[in-house]
């Protein structure tokens, strides 16, 4: 629930309310360097809430800012010095794409003619007209092929195919979850998930296949990671016979 702290948003301020108290409480740093807070119980209880309030300062006016250190890293496929490649290993990981899915990917290295500063965006512009974007509650991810056909899928079902596009071109990526602020008729908000890829010269990268955009000031992290299970801002385990029902809300205004 942490949001991150870095030199594209400023944690102002953070507050962390779990109902009931818990036992104990810990902070730790997670395996991808994200602030997060272990808590443990004693006892029965019918109801857990966890409610966190933040105030984050986002400092990206130019998701551009930055230039290719070397003209070799210009084209695609990436590859990086060799120090850097065994550090980036786990987001080079590449699960299967499947024919329509690396057709797509196929489209977007043709359109920019592989230049590897292009690519993440026309890839993720790719997406964001193949697929609109639905709200799924259901566990787990959609097939790419059944996401495409349909072109229909939910933002962390275009942020995998983002992410594991960009790796099999070579570019380290991973999984971002957090908030993106928009107006909206109804005033709710969501969690959001996006990508982010690692780019010579810029570092960590975000990028949002839901919008097809680089991402600016509009959008808030709350953690990263090389395998999307790692970015759930809540999880653990409960016993008893009945696991309950979630409910969430989510508040997101600009000042």
């Amino acid at each position: 629930m942490r949001p991150r702290s870095d030199v594209r948003q400023y944690l102002v301020s953070y507050g962390l309310t779990v109902t009931p108290e818990p036992t104990g409480r810990s902070a730790c740093v997670d395996l991808s360097g994200g602030s997060g807070e272990i808590c443990w119980f004693d006892g029965l209880t019918t109801s857990l809430t966890v409610e966190g309030r933040m105030l984050v300062e986002t400092t990206t006016a130019n998701p551009f800012d930055f230039v290719l250190p070397e003209a070799r890293y210009a084209r695609l496929p990436l590859s990086l010095p060799e120090a850097e490649q065994r550090e980036a290993q786990p987001a080079l990981v590449v699960a299967p794409l499947g024919g329509v899915a690396a057709s797509l990917v196929a489209h977007a290295r043709e359109e920019v003619e592989d230049d590897l500063l292009r690519f993440p965006a026309a890839l993720a512009a790719t997406i964001a007209n193949r697929v609109v974007q639905q709200e799924r509650k259901e566990p787990g991810l959609l097939d790419f092929e059944e996401m495409l056909t349909a072109g229909r899928g939910a933002c962390r079902d275009v942020a995998t195919l983002f992410v594991v596009g960009c790796r099999s071109v070579g570019i380290p990526a991973r999984f971002v979850s957090g908030y993106h602020f928009a107006e909206t008729e109804s005033g709710r908000h969501e969690l959001h998930s996006w990508g982010e890829v690692y780019l010579p010269g810029g570092g960590w990268r975000p990028y949002d296949p839901s919008l097809g955009v680089a991402c600016s000031s509009d959008h808030v992290a709350l953690t990263s990671a090389t395998d999307i299970d790692l970015t759930t801002p809540v999880s653990g385990s409960v016993r008893g016979d009945d696991p309950g029902d979630m409910l969430y809300e989510v508040n997101v205004r600009a000042e």
